[in-house]
């Protein structure tokens, strides 16, 4: 009788410890990073966001539906950020990273409430413009040595060619979004001052690299 209570009682904790299930923590990579620069941060716990002050939201279009431009070289980040005088965000990410696929639903959101866009078949003017940047073998060049941007996700915020903002390895867009609602009201010579000071000019210096990559015609022998 002995045995068959200390049997039962056995199982019945058994019973209760596998009743309450197991926690895993993080969330595991489906493919290794092609690039020891960069990482995922899924399992790295996010530290308590700082108080900010609320800010007024713009009224979001019924339907609107975000237009993202697609980048995948310095020549189409030249034309993006030349062929308007707004301020633009831009999102550098890899298909295989859970937090940059995370963040890229936040910044769909974001580009919802602030960017352009089409709703009932017209195309709705935003405060600012929004890109994503594919990282692949192929943007491999342009992500890492000529823009230096070393860790996915990574924000990024132009003004022209002057970079005012950027934050590597984030979950969310709200730091995103408090720099942009706190540059609004500002007149583009301002931001232009602000771009000059804020800038690391490290854009700059790939477009004039670029520029010694071009064939010399004059000195060419024919």
């Amino acid at each position: 009788m002995v045995i068959i209570s200390h049997i039962i009682a056995m199982s019945i904790l058994l019973f209760a410890a596998f009743s309450e299930g197991f926690t895993v923590s993080g969330d595991q990579p489906s493919k290794p990073s092609q690039s020891q620069l960069f990482f995922t941060n899924d399992e790295t716990k996010s530290s308590p966001a700082p108080a900010v002050t609320a800010k007024a939201s713009p009224p979001i279009v019924k339907g609107k539906k975000p237009y993202i431009t697609k980048l995948s070289s310095l020549d189409e980040l030249k034309y993006f950020l030349q062929e308007d005088d707004r301020m633009a965000a831009i999102k550098f990410y890899a298909p295989w990273c859970k937090t940059c696929q995370r963040l890229g639903l936040q910044f769909t959101r974001l580009a919802t409430e602030l960017g352009d866009g089409i709703a009932s078949r017209k195309m709705v003017e935003g405060q600012l413009r929004f890109a994503e940047v594919a990282y692949s073998p192929q943007t491999n060049h342009f992500v890492q040595d000529q823009l230096q941007v070393q860790a996915v996700p990574t924000l990024q915020l132009y003004h022209g060619f002057h970079k005012l903002w950027q934050r590597s390895g984030t979950k969310d867009t709200r730091d995103l979004r408090d720099t942009v609602l706190t540059l609004e009201f500002k007149t583009n010579e301002e931001l232009l001052i602000l771009g000059e000071e804020q800038d690391d000019g490290i854009l700059q210096l790939a477009i004039e690299d670029t520029m010694f990559d071009q064939p010399d015609f004059l000195n060419e022998e024919w």
